[in-house]
């Protein structure tokens, strides 16, 4: 299993197990027809991507030990963009524990670069980590977390930038994440597209976007690529359109900027 040279080995039997656990819980996403899945719709534009090249250096999965699995974003060393409700216990409204959180980076069929556990959280409904509301659960433009790791896992130069200022409608985006139906692989859409803004429960905003991308593909990085060749997030996916690709993601504008200056 490579491991970056600037990081500690992970725990590799704990992480072993873990993948296990996922494998398992996510097991019967195989016999799911394409056609039931949100956010794809009848065909699907997503392939693999290779999680050692730009942007998806920088990208991981992120789950925890109750056997759920999203997806998150490195925005520093030791720092993880990712979806509020990917940190909540299923069919319940309580955050799982800091520690609970695994972040796998460049995680491919059981092989990943690093690895490491959270050691805490904040979300955009408040800082408390353990009673978020059903608007964090239920996606909104709340539903976004940054996530604290216990050692880095990236050189500085290996993370991803944010942009707070929404591109216009019609600028080309890209999607990619581990979704129930390619747990084990990340996958993306590469040739997707700003659709417009709206409003969530609170009023701040949410892009509307085409970019095919399933459950599990929840907090992964919606992005863009400068003129220069470089990637920046532009917003955090939450929903999946229903019989249809694309769905919203919460505009890096609308999280807290402080978090997102002082990641580390």
């Amino acid at each position: 299993m490579a491991n970056a040279p600037w990081t500690p080995l992970p725990a590799r039997l704990t992480v072993a197990l873990l993948v296990a656990t996922v494998a398992a819980f996510g097991a019967n996403a195989r016999q799911i027809p394409l056609s039931t899945l949100p956010g794809i719709g009848g065909g699907s534009a997503r392939v693999l991507v290779d999680v050692t090249a730009a942007p998806w250096f920088a990208v991981g999965r992120l789950q925890t030990e109750l056997g759920t699995f999203c997806t998150g974003a490195l925005i520093g060393p030791s720092t993880v963009l990712t979806a509020a409700h990917c940190l909540a216990a299923p069919g319940t409204l309580r955050y799982v524990q800091p520690s609970s959180i695994h972040f796998l980076l460049g995680y491919s069929h059981g092989e990943y670069a690093a690895h490491a556990r959270g050691v805490s959280f904040v979300t955009g409904r408040d800082e408390t980590q353990n009673t978020p509301s059903a608007q964090t659960v239920a996606p909104s433009d709340e539903d976004w977390a940054v996530v604290t790791l216990a050692s880095r896992v990236a050189r500085p130069d290996r993370v991803l930038p944010v942009q707070f200022d929404p591109p216009p409608a019609g600028t080309r985006l890209v999607l990619g994440g581990y979704e129930q139906d390619r747990a084990h692989a990340m996958v993306a859409d590469l040739d997707c597209a700003l659709l417009g803004m709206a409003r969530g429960a609170g009023g701040r905003l949410l892009l509307h976007h085409s970019c095919a991308g399933t459950r599990g593909a929840s907090g992964g990085p919606l992005l863009m690529q400068q003129a220069d060749g470089s990637w920046r997030i532009v917003g955090i996916a939450v929903t999946a359109n229903v019989g249809d690709a694309g769905g919203h993601a919460v505009a890096v504008g609308a999280i807290d900027r402080t978090l997102l200056a002082n990641a580390r």
